[in-house]
Formats: structure tokens, sequence, C-alpha cells
């Protein structure tokens, strides 16, 4: 540009995403591309101990000449604002795999006891598969945490159970899915008694859905409990009534149908501890999978969504699992990479042998060119693009790097001799060259024969609450948000925290077609072009979705309205021949610790001001009741407020464009308006911040909510 006004910060030793495409370049050449650049060295750091700090200096000053510290003469030596009052690096070497993720657990637990929080705590692999052992011995002692990257989400408990049922709903000789629908804790039936009931059917050469009818007749001579007949009565009963129910209805209905009449998701939004909330985020993932699969083929059934997830399951498929969320008080197992620009107290960097951390390079499925990867420079000191292996080791150690300065107090370093194979692991080069040593310790820590054994103890399984604490930094809302914690607290954390699942409401699928029918014209009109008004009806069909709506009729009927609805806005807009100054405009605003964010359907620019317009599929009956709902909009309220925050034009007025209607309130926003929603940002975000959300039910709304039906706060019953 003319002015030539650009600031670049960066930290050449923490480059560590070359396999994106990222070059080290761009940091190293960024002074001969401009000459005159003004250098500010930041060595100041806020996070780490001066043990930590020293250390990593030491394992990076091992890729010289190749960096920013040599080629500029620069120095980058990071000083500690921390008084260092006690070890802060810990290395342990340990005989096996098992034992290592034994004493790490054991440390965490010791750390807790000593008044750390679990999220204070992190581990960092190399890779995902390293954190296997870690896990497995966090669940075994009862530790929370949350694994980012985890894979896995058919295998998790509550997703079996759905996937059970559908594969039993849609294939009776499925005997295997009915066995597990059957112990599930949706039905438990004694592991006892179907076991016999399962042994009779496979020497009678039956599927067991079989032998469950004879139960229910009464026919099966097989002695069991009068609660196990109960309950399989029970199974096959219901399984009746979803096969016919599946043939009327969408797979999304009839899945959550089966959630609701089993009282499953009821019990599991009543409870309070963090693996459920996992779960009910895990359901809430495989109907997004369940969605994502009837908008792709147009095909809802729930025959062909079993054969689809057959065909997912067969090529290996299995997607990635619900994580708590960051505010939530657990151990924190991830990659390096996923780390980075993250900070925790205390950091156990894992398996750090020869073979995995450096890992081994490997050529990736997708390569980036050539000419995008490899590291160019002018200099004379440039390292060969050829030396592959060099290229590759740099970037390991700058990973390493990454994950050594994630520590804020204490960082520990462990590895194993034994991880499984035949030959034993040498020790990480990274680890000597980090703390200096010529060759690994001698001490070895080892497991005696009695702890071998304790491993296999079982455990006792304990829920962990979810601890309400008080959230502090900067928190964003939305108007839903708002509007939601404000209607209720508790619909807050269903929708937002949890994310419990809902059936999509015919109201929302079709005001959601509606605003991309009315936004692809006017999207349109913007660019200088001039949609026919088939053109603008042919889209709203072609993106038409069928799902949430009472019955196919109701469906066809809205569909219709829909399509008369198109038609008065393109006449309406084609009268006009004015375009909007914005649409789909994003916002955004801070105040204090409070981020709001939202988006504008539409803004006009008038000569005396703007006009605010958000479009609705809902009816009205007249101007009067138009005018009334926009006046009463809280919605218009905090976009004025936005406005008032990111705009400089005055605001005219704000309208409520009711397309079904073909009628459009207007309101005007002032003062008195605008402080009331800020009011109303300001108690939503202090209820949030504190973790409160209680139940405020009332007739009307919980008559709307799409939770009444499993929350135990409901006046709707």
């Amino acid at each position: 540009g003319k002015h030539r006004n650009i600031t670049v910060v960066g930290d050449d030793d923490q480059s560590i995403f070359r396999f994106r495409g990222a070059s080290l370049s761009n940091i190293l050449d960024f002074s001969k591309m401009y000459p005159d650049t003004e250098r500010v060295v930041i060595n100041k750091n806020y996070r780490s101990t001066q043990a930590v700090l020293d250390s990593a200096y030491k394992l990076i000053q091992h890729n010289n000449p190749y960096r920013l510290e040599v080629r500029e003469d620069i120095n980058k030596s990071l000083k500690s604002t921390k008084k260092q009052e006690e070890k802060s690096i810990f290395k342990l070497q340990f005989d096996t795999s098992s034992h290592e993720a034994d004493r790490v657990a054991e440390i965490i637990k010791e750390k807790i006891k000593e008044g750390f929080s679990c999220k204070d705590i992190a581990i960092l692999v190399r890779r995902n598969m390293d954190a296997d052992p870690f896990i497995r011995t966090l669940n075994v002692n009862e530790i929370p945490f949350r694994f980012s990257g985890s894979r896995g989400l058919y295998s998790r408990e509550e997703v079996r159970l759905l996937i059970s049922f559908i594969k039993i709903l849609t294939d009776f000789e499925d005997s295997k899915s009915l066995f597990r629908l059957s112990l599930s804790e949706v039905y438990g039936v004694s592991t006892y008694d179907l076991t016999k009931v399962s042994n009779y059917a496979y020497r009678k050469n039956w599927p067991l859905h079989k032998a469950f009818q004879k139960i229910d007749s009464g026919e099966l001579p097989v002695d069991i409990s009068s609660e196990s007949v109960r309950k399989i009565k029970k199974i096959f009963n219901e399984l009746l009534y979803f096969v016919e129910y599946s043939s009327s209805q969408n797979a999304g209905r009839v899945l959550y149908s089966f959630l609701e009449r089993s009282g499953y998701l009821k019990s599991l939004v009543e409870k309070k501890d963090l693996e459920t909330e996992i779960k009910i985020k895990n359901i809430r993932l495989f109907f997004d999978k369940l969605k994502d699969f009837s908008e792709l083929t147009g095909d809802d059934s729930i025959q062909s969504f079993a054969e689809h997830l057959e065909l997912l399951q067969q090529v290996g498929d299995n997607p990635a699992t619900a994580e708590a969320e960051l505010e939530e008080d657990a151990v924190n197992v991830l990659t390096v990479h996923k780390a980075k620009g993250l900070e925790f107290q205390i950091v156990f960097m894992v398996s750090l042998i020869a073979d995995r951390f450096p890992g081994r390079m490997r050529k990736e499925k997708i390569p980036f060119p050539d000419d995008i990867t490899k590291q160019r420079s002018s200099g004379e000191e440039a390292l060969p693009s050829e030396d592959l292996n060099k290229i590759h080791m740099q970037e390991e150690r700058r990973l390493f790097y990454v994950g050594m300065t994630r520590a804020k107090r204490v960082l520990y370093l462990t590895w194993a001799r034994d991880y499984g194979v035949k030959r034993l692991k040498k020790v990480s080069p990274f680890v000597l060259e980090a703390l200096d040593l010529a060759k690994a310790p001698e001490k070895t820590l080892c497991s005696s024969t009695e702890e071998e054994i304790r491993r296999y103890a079982p455990r006792h399984t304990q829920s962990f609450p979810v601890k309400e604490e008080e959230r502090k930094g900067v928190i964003s809302l939305s108007f839903f948000q708002v509007d939601d914690y404000l209607t209720c607290p508790l619909k807050y954390r269903y929708r937002h925290i949890m994310r419990v699942p809902v059936l999509p409401h015919y109201n929302l699928i079709f005001g959601r077609v509606m605003h991309e029918a009315v936004h692809f014209y006017l999207k349109k009109r913007m660019s200088g072009e001039s949609p026919g008004i088939e053109e603008v009806v042919q889209y709203y069909k072609d993106h038409w979705i069928n799902e949430g709506f009472l019955s196919r009729e109701h469906e066809e009927m809205k569909k219709k309205a829909g399509e008369k609805a198109v038609r008065l806005f393109y006449k309406r807009e084609e009268s006009s021949g004015k375009n909007p100054y914005y649409l789909e405009k994003e916002f955004k605003w801070k105040e204090g610790n409070v981020k709001f964010v939202g988006r504008w359907d539409r803004v006009d620019m008038l000569k005396n001001g703007a006009v605010i317009t958000d479009f609705k599929a809902t009816q009205v009956k007249n101007q009067e009741e138009a005018d009334r709902k926009t006046k009463e909009a809280v919605q218009l309220d905090l976009y004025a407020l936005s406005f008032s925050k990111t705009e400089k034009k005055e605001l005219l007025e704000t309208r409520l464009h009711f397309l079904e209607s073909d009628i459009i309130g207007r309101a005007y926003k002032g003062e008195k308006e605008m402080e009331a929603a800020a009011e109303k940002i300001r108690k939503a975000e202090q209820g949030i911040r504190k973790g409160d959300f209680h139940a405020e039910p009332d007739w009307h709304d919980c008559s709307y909510c799409e939770f009444r039906n499993i929350c135990p706060s409901s006046y709707a019953y």
C-alpha cells in the first residue's frame, strides 16, 4: 500500500504447521522483503518459569543456524517474570508404558489434593493414538478429562444404544443388536435371563426376536424371572409400535420419539455430572449425522439411514466424540499441535521416545506442492530444500519447544522403555537436548508385582458433578442466548451448554427456507442481475427441507403457502426497485467482558437515516398487530443497540417483514429501548457467569418449549 503500514508478529521457533502448507521463510525472509522494517524483540515471558524457558532455549539452539536469532543477530533468550521457588522440571523414566500412565494419573491425583483444578493440568501427546493408555488410566482412576481429537462416536455406549435400536428396527434378524438394546440402561433386562433366552433361541436356530415373540405370547418354555418377562414383552411391543410409526415418520422423528418415549433422554438431563453432559452431546452429534444424510440424499427414512450407517461402519468411519467445554473442570488430553496458544499450570509431555517424538517422516496423503512447502530463502545459510529429513527434524524440534512452553509452573517429561514391542525404546533425543544430557538417566521407575496385579482390580464408578464455577474472561452472547436465558436459565443450559438434541420445529424449517429464498433473490439484485420470478420460486423449491412437519399434508400446505409468500415478496421488491445497503450483515461489539454478536437480515440507508428489517416467516392478521409485535420485539431492541455501537449513521426505524402475510410492521427504537436491551444483556451475562441455571417455569413458555417433555420443572404436562 501507499503508506506501507504493516505489523507482523511471529516466532519462527513456534512454526509447526508445515504439513498444512505454512512456510518458515515467511518469517525468516520478512526483513529482506521489507529492509527498513523496525524490529522489536520481546524477551519478557509472563507464562513459564525460568527453568522451563532455559531448557526450551537449549533445545531450540539445535536448529541453528536456520533460526531468526542467528539470521538477524538478535537475542531470543526469554526471561521469566516469575520468581522460581520450587523445582519446575521433572524427568521420569519408567519400565513399561502402563506404569508410565498409572504414575501420571497418580501425580495428577496428588496435584488435585494440593489444590489444583483438573483443568489446570494437561497431558500432551505427539499423536492422538498415544493418548489411549492415559485415557484408560484416567478413567480407571475416576479423573474427569476431555480428549481433544478422540474418535469413536459409534463406539460410545449412548450412541451404540441408538444404533442397536435402528438396526433391530430395520432387521429383526439382527440378534446382536436386540441383545445389546435389551441389556442397555433403557430396558435393563437381567444378563442371566437374557443369556438363557438367547441360548434357547440359538439351539432352535431362531433370531432372538422370535424368542421375544414367543415370550410375549407365553409360549417360550424358559424359566426366567417375572421382571425379565415384563421387560422383554415391553421391548417386543415397543418395537412393533416403532416399526409402524417409522412407516409414516422420518428417521429423526422416530429416533427422537424412542429417546422421549423410553425416558432415556429425560433421565440424562436430570443428572448433573460431566459424563452425562458428554453423553447428551454425543447423542446430538449422532443426530447431526442423521441430518447430514437426509440433506445429502433427500431420503429421510429409517431404513435408508440404517443402510448408510452400515456402509460407514464397514469402511471404518467412526467420527469424533463430543468434548467437555473448556470451562468444565477436567484434565486436558490433547496433541501438542492442538495445544499451541494454550497454557496450563502443570503439563505432562508423555511417551517421549525416539520414534514417536520426533515422529517418523511420512509422506502426506494429500501433499502440498513443493513450491509452497519448501523452505525458500535468498540467504547463504538457507536450508537446502532437498534435505527433507533435516527440515522434518527441525519442525519436530519446534513442536517439542511449543509443548514445553505450555507449562506455567511444572513440566513433567515422561517415557518408558517397554511399549509392548520386541525392542526396548530409547528416550527422545529432544529430552537429552533440552536437559543437556549426554545419555538417558540410569534410574528407571519400576512397578512391583503387587502393583501390576492391582491394575486389574475393579474400580467403583463415580460421576463427577458439574461445578457451576463463575466464568471469567470474555463471554460471547447473541440475541438467542440472551432471550433463552431470560426466558428460563435452565432452557439456556439445555440448549447452549448441554446441547440437548431436539426435533426441528416446522416453523424453524419453514423460516429457514423462506430466508434462503429471499436472500437469494436480493443477493442477485445487489450483484446487478435481474432474476425472474420462476427462478426464485424454483430456488425455493430446490431448497425445501422436509423435516419437522406434522404430516405430509401439513408439509404440502406450508410449501404452497411459502411459494405464495415468495411471489408476493418478489412483486413488492420489483415494484420498489430498491436494493438493500446490507444483506445478512454480521456485527459484533464488545463492552467490558461481554462480546455481543449477531446479524441483520437487511439494512437500508435512506437520506434521513437507516432502517433495519428482520424477516419473519410467521403470519399476522393486520397492520396493527404487525406494528405491535415490532414495537415489542426485544430482538430489534438489541439490533438497534448494536447498530448504534457499530455504525455511524442514525437509525430511523426498525421493521419486521412478515413474509407469509406480506405485511411490514414498523417501530422506532430510541435510547429507552436501547438501554433496556443493554440491561437484558447485563442480566443474562451475570447469571451465565455465575453458573445460575435454575428453572423458571411458566405455563405459556413451557407450553412452547422444545424441552417440555424432558424437563423435570415443566408446567406443560
